[in-house]
């Protein structure tokens, strides 16, 4: 009797077929992934915003006073298409001293439906004044994606997406 032989190893095409296999799986792994790091910068550029917001109301409520200024005053943010302002006081200046212009990083927008583009927190309370349940979110787009991000604000100045 002769034994009988084994072959060991992998046949030629069983090689091409895994080979085909992982191919298929990295092409679809890399067209997933091309895209994650715009959305991170979009995702990125709206929590920057969300932060500045909540800073300016927490401002407000806490009063924000300084050396030179005795009662609370409100503090506001005013929005343009590249860039907003956060500012002190009942409206927007843009000449004034203690505006901080936070700019978008390209290729993001930023646009509001408030009144003249401004919202302002009251003194003490937080809460935004002259509210209009009508006019109260804030656009983050990418131009290059298409993809928006839009928060609401509520008249206590609270945030939804």
């Amino acid at each position: 009797m002769k034994p009988a032989r084994v072959n060991a190893g992998f046949t030629l095409i069983e090689l091409l077929l895994v080979i085909g296999i992982i191919s298929v799986l990295l092409a679809i792994g890399a067209l997933l992934s091309m895209n994650l790091i715009p959305r991170a910068s979009l995702t990125a550029q709206s929590n920057t915003v969300i932060a500045d917001l909540r800073q300016q109301q927490l401002k407000a409520m806490m009063g924000g006073r300084s050396s030179h200024q005795e009662v609370a005053s409100t503090f506001g943010v005013h929005i343009s298409d590249h860039a907003y302002t956060l500012f002190t006081g009942e409206q927007y200046d843009p000449n004034a001293d203690g505006n901080l212009v936070m700019v978008v990083e390209e290729p993001n927008q930023i646009s509001s439906s408030f009144p003249n583009n401004t919202i302002i927190f009251s003194a003490g309370s937080g809460e935004i004044a002259n509210y209009n349940a009508q006019q109260c979110s804030i656009t983050i787009e990418d131009a290059s994606l298409g993809e928006t991000i839009t928060l609401t604000l509520n008249q206590y100045g609270i945030i939804t997406q």
